[in-house]
């Protein structure tokens, strides 16, 4: 068996390379320039030129310190300039052709010269037979003259040694042309005046006024001529022109500049990085909800008036991209559009098929997508960050309700761009469209153009994102949204409602008040019913509801949309009852909402000085209404109609499941357009009487028949839906072509699976 043998040290046999290095080269290390001294074996010895302190390193440590960025040699006398010119060529790609031929050109001549040792002081004979012999090579039709040839060769070598190269390893980067380094780049003007500009840009130009350059100019010029006044007329400062200024604002950081002139938003969207978002595995897993303006106008489907601008609240699925839920109304971001936002994406879309089976709405497919969020990302508006959406949060249960930083619509980019596809690819390409900014509307008149009413935009906006949006391939999930939803739940079961019942009462805002003999009182109105009242001797009940002070306290959620019950939670079983307003107030409280209520009490007040009663809310409605009839002909104002739309509950609900209501039963709206039925069935009814006086009964024409008389839903829409006409003037766009066949996008195509 042979013997183990010894390991030697590297040292000792010399296996570490040692450094070409001589007297002439220069050490940089951390900043200072170290001059070598001598070299004993594998170790170099460096000397502080100014304080002769000492550095001892070895080869392999001088390799180690280089390879970090610690240490750089430097050879010959190159300064700082050559340093910036060797690391500046380094790739020749990005450089023009000519310039690289050039350098390779002039490379071949170098080379030569060095290579016949006539890099020192040539004699111009030896160095005019070195060139000759390189243009017959190259077959130069001019060759350089020797005073060229002694330049690029002194040039080549001083680049080279910048770099750290020696002079036998000269490249074609050493000799191209970097026009950037041309020019004097010292300051021209004098230290004080540059001071001047820096004072004025920070106290001018970064505003959030967003002073204009020229303001920023003639200030600057104006406070340096006020200094030469000061000044002996041979030392007068030179007055700075414009590019002297806005060189300087060049020299400041550039997100420094737009955050002070334009916000910490606009620094992101000008240089931020893009951060994307990992997607979801699963459906429903993270739903994004947000609110957007509608850039168009519509009208009052009875009096043709302009109303204004609705507001339109929307859910989207991330993980598959599909429309989780949609709210189009008058009413402005609020808790109450959040909700009803989230109960239409909860519960199945069926009124869609009812509108459609009723003849009211022209949509081929249907809107597969309901149930119940894990997530709920939306941004830190009033809407979100109140205690009605966090309460309800855990009764449906949603896991985590993630309020994204304020201001940064780029962390839940999913539903921006989504209301931003909206309203730039559907509603801007109708009449009576605002666009997006009033630059864009130039001298176009939305009012005067509009001519989509508001039952027309609701099927407008279905139309589009159920046989347009859902059906084209979207670019974040690289699919068409419908086809993935399909495909995902199949492996995971989005969660569901399983129990309506419950489910219903808790999309309403939350409110506590105390429980009386008399019931309830919340805005003037009171809350009774047997059942409410028999807990006053329920000792379960008064033992959770009685605070420290003795008073039986009840939270109860209300519908901001109907005031004529509430939800009262009872503490003992953890369960909710309807409580209804007390009789006599049933005709005031139906389908108003708590808008309108507030409206109705502060014309009470304004009229009654003292306790207000129920008769006197009556008289304030019906004087309510009345004006609303008055205003609305004469009204010009967008903001006026927009709170007659708001007060007449234009939209105030969104449909859900079998329900296809858009305004409650009772409300203003509600009762003008019964009002305007009967008056339409009297009209046709007198019309039936004259023809059968005019015309014998076998001359009699067939007669038409009535809207109402067609197949409508159950649920008859409190909207004038089923008596509009078509859609007039309507664009949407056509969903993009795929390669596949309408059965694979459409998922409930008939024969398909389905979940």
């Amino acid at each position: 068996m042979n013997a183990i043998t010894p390991i030697v040290a590297d040292q000792e046999l010399n296996l570490i390379p040692r450094f070409d290095i001589t007297v002439d080269d220069r050490l940089r290390h951390q900043g200072q320039i170290w001059l070598l001294d001598r070299r004993r074996g594998g170790q170099l010895d460096f000397v502080d030129p100014r304080t002769r302190e000492l550095l001892s390193v070895g080869d392999e440590e001088l390799a180690g310190l280089i390879c970090s960025g610690q240490a750089a040699i430097l050879r010959g006398e190159c300064d700082t300039k050559d340093e910036a010119y060797a690391s500046a060529a380094a790739d020749l790609e990005l450089l023009r052709a000519p310039d690289v031929e050039d350098a390779d050109r002039g490379t071949e001549y170098v080379r030569a010269v060095i290579r016949a040792r006539l890099a020192y002081r040539p004699k111009t004979l030896e160095l005019e037979k070195v060139i000759a012999e390189v243009a017959a090579r190259l077959a130069d039709p001019t060759p350089p003259q020797p005073y060229l040839v002694k330049r690029w060769v002194k040039r080549a070598i001083t680049r080279a040694g910048a770099a750290g190269r020696t002079e036998d390893a000269i490249t074609a980067a050493d000799l191209v042309a970097q026009h950037g380094f041309k020019g004097n780049r010292e300051p021209r003007i004098k230290f004080e005046v540059n001071k001047i500009i820096h004072q004025e840009i920070e106290r001018v130009y970064l505003t959030r006024e967003r002073k204009s350059f020229d303001t920023l100019v003639s200030v600057i010029r104006t406070r340096v001529r006020r200094e030469n006044e000061s000044r002996d007329s041979v030392d007068q400062y030179d007055v700075p022109g414009d590019k002297a200024v806005r060189n300087a604002i060049k020299s400041l950081d550039r997100d420094v500049v737009i955050e002070r002139r334009y916000g910490s938003i606009a620094v992101y969207q000008a240089i931020g990085p893009v951060e994307r978002r990992e997607r979801p595995e699963a459906p429903l897993d993270d739903v994004e909800l947000d609110h957007t303006p509608c850039d168009l106008f519509c009208l009052d489907g009875m009096t043709m008036a302009p109303l204004g601008r609705p507001t339109i609240a929307f859910s989207v699925d991330r993980c598959t991209g599909m429309p989780h839920g949609l709210h189009i109304g008058f009413d402005p971001p609020s808790a109450h559009t959040v909700l009803q936002c989230l109960r239409n994406g909860m519960f199945p879309k069926n009124y869609v098929k009812h509108y459609v089976d009723a003849g009211v709405w022209d949509i081929k497919h249907s809107w597969p997508v309901f149930g119940r969020p894990r997530r709920l990302s939306v941004d830190r508006a009033a809407e979100n960050l109140g205690h009605d959406l966090k309460a309800l949060a855990p009764d449906l249960p949603i896991k985590v309700i993630d309020a994204k930083a304020g201001r940064m619509p780029r962390l839940k980019g999913g539903i921006e761009r989504y209301l931003g596809t909206l309203n730039r690819t559907l509603l801007q390409e109708q009449r009576g469209t605002t666009f997006s900014n009033i630059v864009e509307r130039d001298d176009y008149d939305p009012k005067k153009n509009a001519v989509i009413t508001f039952e027309e935009l609701l099927e407008l906006v279905h139309r589009w994102v159920i046989d347009v949006y859902m059906r084209r391939k979207h670019g974040g999930i690289k699919d068409v949204p419908v086809r993935l939803w399909g495909e995902k739940i199949q492996r995971y079961r989005p969660a569901q409602v399983e129990n309506a019942e419950q489910l219903i009462p808790l999309f309403g805002r939350i409110e506590t008040r105390t429980l009386r003999r008399d019931g309830i009182r919340f805005r003037n109105l009171f809350y009774q019913t047997p059942e409410l009242m028999a807990l006053l001797k329920n000792a379960a009940f008064l033992k959770k509801a009685t605070n420290e002070h003795g008073r039986v306290e009840v939270r109860f959620r209300y519908d901001p949309s109907n005031m004529e019950a509430i939800q009262v939670y009872l503490p003992h079983t953890r369960k909710h009852i309807r409580v209804t307003v007390e009789k006599r107030s049933t005709a005031y409280a139906r389908g108003l909402s708590h808008w309108a209520h507030n409206a109705i009490l502060a014309m009470a007040k304004a009229r009654i000085d003292g306790e207000i009663d129920i008769a006197d809310l009556e008289d304030s409605k019906a004087q309510l209404a009345a004006d609303m009839d008055a205003k609305v002909p004469k009204s010009f104002k967008v903001r006026g109609r927009m709170k007659i739309a708001r007060m007449r509950q234009i939209g105030g609900v969104a449909p859900y499941g079998d329900s296809v209501r858009t305004t409650p039963e009772g409300s203003f709206e509600d009762v003008r357009q019964q009002e305007l039925d009967a008056e339409r069935e009297a009209d046709a009814a007198s019309d039936e009487d004259l023809t059968e006086e005019i015309f014998e009964p076998e001359e009699k024409p067939a007669r038409k028949g009535n809207r109402k008389a067609k197949a409508a839903p159950q649920d008859t829409p409190a909207t004038s839906a089923t008596r509009q006409s078509k859609t007039r003037n309507v664009v949407v766009p056509r969903a993009e072509a795929t390669d596949d066949n309408d059965d694979d996008i459409d998922f409930y195509a008939e024969g398909a699976p389905r979940p």
